[in-house]
């Protein structure tokens, strides 16, 4: 059974060219354009992976995180956040938060490699809410 990666991304040439290289790597790609939307995946189902962009309408993804990681279901969840944004801020945000980043834009190799290393890892969040 292959891993679900949730992709959550508001730009449809960007969400399009993770979900088609994701799927070549033979996973099953979840895709949704916003926080809230993201919250009820993981409400739902949630997946082994997401693919989570910063910039979203309404609920950004680093709250989106936020959330995450103060629910005791989802604390450990594997997350690779993305952003055009390559300041020591958001990096130093992501790296508090459990997430591993990626700067906008990056390769498909780069992308599907970022996904197998993060769910071959044994190591996940260990982020204590404050």
């Amino acid at each position: 059974m292959s891993a679900t990666v949730l992709v959550v991304e508001d730009e449809a040439d960007i969400m399009l060219t993770i979900r088609l290289t994701l799927r070549a790597e033979g996973y099953e790609v979840l895709g949704v354009t916003n926080g809230e939307a993201a919250m009820e995946v993981f409400a739902d189902n949630p997946p082994d992976i997401t693919v989570l962009d910063v910039a979203l309408p309404g609920i950004d993804g680093l709250e989106v995180v936020r959330r995450l990681r103060m629910d005791s279901k989802h604390r450990d969840a594997r997350i690779i956040v993305t952003s055009a944004h390559a300041s020591g801020h958001v990096r130093r945000l992501t790296d508090a938060l459990g997430c591993r980043y990626l700067t906008k834009p990056f390769s498909t190799k780069e992308l599907a490699a970022t996904v197998a290393a993060a769910l071959c890892s044994r190591d996940t969040a260990t982020i204590k809410p404050e």
